[in-house]
């Protein structure tokens, strides 16, 4: 490990919260307690450690992995969770985590590095550390200048005009009511990752449990979304930083015709707006039709990477010689 870097775990969530804070561009996709919320939902766990240069705390680094004993990484369904540290330190922490990773036996590890995180070079930077690099964008929708005017007046044209047409037509836009979000949720869900013949990732009582974590949580918002009297669609926005996140949200097919998902989106930006946020995140890029959708709503595109470390080949068996042994 060089420059004196080192991983720490860490139990001190006060401690975590201030270095997400305070890093450029974090979001509450970090948070201490929006991660024990997704490990918990999930079934997976999430190792958190504090970066430390020379003694002195530095940054904090999330990774998730199936098990504590589990020989890959866990899988989330959301963006952004890896190292919060400066760029300059990169490369000196990815020594230190790889480290960890061949002394913990985990022979997959994930992470991703969010829009702040990458420079130019990031992604060859991590290439040549014989890491795996998969390079992805989300969209952001700068509202720094703070006005719901300006905000719409960089929607394009068309955009603004579905959705003036959407309102006219009937559709609105309110904040949820109980037990709203949770009989939308596992209908659009379902719709949503069928289209791209995969399973959803989270349990089928994921809007209960939601519901039940997201209560009392001033910065967690959800809307939802109807045409007529019927609920077609709903948006989560979690808002305790700068730069607000989207996260699940959508609205159901059949509805489609009435355009409820602009009138959606376009709620929850300007809620963003009022709540004197200076950007919202969309979360991800997608494919390039649901990306085009995005940026018409005035985001510009940005990089983000997901990154897989392997443990070298030559050291795999031995690791799980030595675990084999360790389970007996």
């Amino acid at each position: 490990m060089s420059s004196g870097v080192r991983l720490h775990p860490t139990e001190d969530r006060d401690f975590w919260g201030r270095f997400v804070a305070d890093h450029p561009g974090s979001t509450a996709f970090s948070d201490w307690e929006w991660l024990d919320f997704q490990a918990d939902l999930l079934g997976v766990r999430i190792e958190r450690f504090v970066i430390a240069a020379g003694g002195r705390p530095v940054g904090v680094f999330a990774a998730p992995r199936r098990s504590a004993r589990s020989l890959v990484s866990g899988v989330l369904p959301f963006p952004f969770v890896g190292p919060l540290v400066a760029p300059e330190l990169l490369s000196a922490t990815i020594a230190a985590f790889r480290h960890w990773q061949l002394k913990s036996g985990l022979l997959v590890a994930r992470f991703d590095l969010g829009p702040a995180d990458v420079g130019s070079d990031t992604a060859d930077l991590l290439r040549a550390a014989h890491l795996e690099v998969r390079e992805d964008a989300t969209v952001i929708v700068d509202m720094a200048h703070g006005s719901v005017q300006k905000l719409r007046e960089a929607y394009t044209k068309s955009r603004r005009a579905k959705v003036r047409r959407a309102a006219r037509e009937g559709v609105t836009v309110r904040l949820a009511r109980p037990g709203e979000f949770a009989e939308l949720v596992p209908h659009l869900l379902h719709e949503t990752y069928g289209a791209r013949e995969q399973p959803s990732p989270y349990p089928a009582d994921v809007g209960t449990r939601f519901e039940q974590w997201a209560a009392g949580r001033e910065w967690v918002t959800t809307w939802v979304v109807t045409v007529g009297d019927e609920l077609a669609g709903t948006q989560v926005m979690l808002g305790r930083h700068p730069t607000a996140i989207a996260w699940v949200g959508g609205c159901l097919r059949r509805f489609r015709a009435s355009a409820p998902d602009v009138l959606l989106c376009d709620g929850m930006l300007e809620g963003a707006v009022e709540r004197g946020h200076t950007a919202v995140d969309f979360s991800g890029w997608v494919d390039d039709g649901i990306g085009s959708y995005k940026l018409a709503f005035g985001g510009q595109r940005y990089d983000y990477l997901g990154v897989q470390s392997f443990v070298p080949t030559i050291a795999r068996s031995g690791m799980r010689r030595a675990i084999a042994l360790i389970r007996r």
